[in-house]
């Protein structure tokens, strides 16, 4: 079995799970699995149009799909304790500033605007009172910082480098990270069990292999950020991208938390989306019976016997 699993973005974040494909631990359950580099915008293209029926989407989008009747399960959730650095225009002094600007995002409804819209209530400004624009990539919402395009956007490492030595630009916060959705569709989920238990056990291994050999991982981080490890800049970017992703800054698939509906998902959504997910049963939303497998079969006790504990991360049961 084949499966095209793209990343959401071209971050260190993602390192763990381009690992996991390029250093085989899927085949060994399995499965073949690609990771091309993409952003969330085309994912979710991607996975309503029935080429990608598996990956991680955002929380909103997510609720938008259900909501409108779409086939759409959440299998899992990965936690990032790890925020994106808010930078801004040097004439933005504090976040209520932002009324009225233009923030960039990489998708509309993303996991990465949910973090920022998340971030201006904790700060007192209503996300509606601020313009959203969706600019793909985080790369790009750094450009859009250096052109002037857009007042402020949330920057994962080591694209905030580009942002910290920029005379124009300044950090004014960080954003927490919303846990990862990751999702299938639900039809294809019928006829292909054993390849979502597969492909689950093969992340969770690679993150528990990715963080116990760091010497085979940075050779494949370093592809993945296109960074040549003989070149010294190159090599200390890739050396702080995997220390800045260290557990418990990110943690291994697991399922999601009893609040997460409740604290990422309801208070971004419309009244109506709402109604759609409660009115039907829970379990048609949100289906835990994969990792439930993973956690009965004592899976993540065995990974953690062979490559060690996870900081930050509890075993769930």
């Amino acid at each position: 079995m084949s499966l095209n699993v793209p990343t959401a973005a071209a971050s260190a974040a993602e390192g763990p799970q381009v690992y996991a494909a390029a250093a085989g631990y899927y085949k060994k359950y399995g499965l073949s699995v690609s990771t091309p580099v993409s952003d969330s915008g085309t994912v979710l293209s991607e996975f309503t149009a029935g080429s990608v029926p598996l990956d991680s989407v955002g929380q909103q989008q997510v609720a938008a799909l259900y909501a409108k009747g779409f086939p759409v399960k959440v299998i899992a959730c990965t936690d990032t304790n790890l925020p994106f650095h808010m930078f801004a225009q040097s004439s933005i002094t504090s976040v209520k500033d932002l009324v009225g600007k233009t923030i960039g995002t990489t998708a509309l409804n993303s996991g990465h605007e949910l973090a920022e819209q998340h971030w201006l209530l904790a700060n007192g400004v209503n996300p509606s009172q601020v313009h959203f624009v969706a600019l793909g990539s985080v790369p790009d919402i750094l450009a859009g910082l250096k052109s002037g395009s857009i007042a402020a956007g949330g920057l994962s490492y080591p694209v905030w480098e580009g942002a910290v030595t920029d005379s124009k630009l300044h950090l004014i916060g960080d954003a927490h990270v919303p846990p990862s959705s990751w999702v299938v569709s639900a039809k294809w989920a019928k006829n292909n069990q054993n390849t979502i238990l597969a492909y689950l056990k093969g992340s969770i291994e690679g993150f528990y292999a990715y963080y116990a050999d760091k010497s085979r991982a940075l050779p494949v981080l370093a592809k993945f950020l296109n960074l040549n490890l003989s070149d010294a800049t190159d090599k200390a970017t890739v050396e702080q991208a995997y220390q800045t992703y260290l557990p418990p800054a990110l943690q291994p698939i697991t399922k999601c938390a009893s609040n997460w509906l409740s604290d990422w998902v309801f208070p971004y959504i419309p009244a109506s989306q709402r109604t759609a997910i409660t009115s039907k049963q829970y379990g048609a939303f949100v289906d835990d019976s994969y990792i439930q497998k993973l956690i009965s079969s004592g899976f993540y006790q065995q990974m953690q016997q062979k490559y060690g504990a996870v900081k930050g991360f509890t075993i769930p049961s």
